[in-house]
């Protein structure tokens, strides 16, 4: 099973429990750009799939969040020139919810396996790793059930020495709030 199965699997299994436990799911889609931070490689871009499901807790909106990013770019200058940052993730949110202005800010970190690409000639890699992020975004309700993810800034770490790579992720996007 891939990252794409994967990520369906955790998806399904999600919205199961939160249908179980009456709490707070919502859907989002990003437009995404990363640089994955390793030579000579361009920056790639994508996009970004997922759900969480949070309970209200004091202030704050608790809760999980599984995601599947997938981010690319073709090479056009010499053979074996394009990259690529592939990634199925899951992990803890905390949102804060505690006034009545239409935003909401909210923090994660995540962690799961991924896939990157990039690099030239003898410096060039490919391979599966395991990704820790940690992120912070802004969501601002533009209607009841609906929310534009103004910006969401993402910074991870995956590898071993002397091979790894620091992938900064900066993402748009829209979420929709089932329930």
């Amino acid at each position: 099973m891939g990252l794409r199965g994967i990520g369906v699997t955790l998806a399904v299994a999600m919205l199961w429990f939160a249908q179980v436990t009456k709490a707070q799911v919502a859907i989002y889609g990003e437009a995404t750009g990363a640089n994955i931070g390793f030579k000579d490689t361009p920056h790639v871009y994508g996009g970004t799939f997922g759900i969480y499901d949070t309970k209200q807790v004091g202030p704050a909106a608790l809760g999980f969040d599984v995601r599947v990013g997938l981010t690319g770019r073709g090479g056009t200058s010499q053979p074996l020139s394009d990259a690529a940052l592939d990634m199925g993730q899951f992990g803890v949110r905390a949102a804060f919810t505690g006034w009545k202005l239409p935003i909401k800010p909210y923090a994660e970190v995540l962690v799961g396996p991924a896939y990157w690409r990039g690099g030239l000639s003898v410096a060039r890699n490919d391979a599966n790793h395991f990704l820790m992020q940690a992120l912070g975004g802004l969501d601002v309700a533009i209607l009841p059930k609906v929310q534009w993810r103004v910006v969401e800034f993402a910074y991870g770490r995956m590898g071993g020495v002397p091979n790894y790579v620091e992938p900064m992720i900066l993402s748009t996007g829209i979420v929709l709030v089932l329930k």
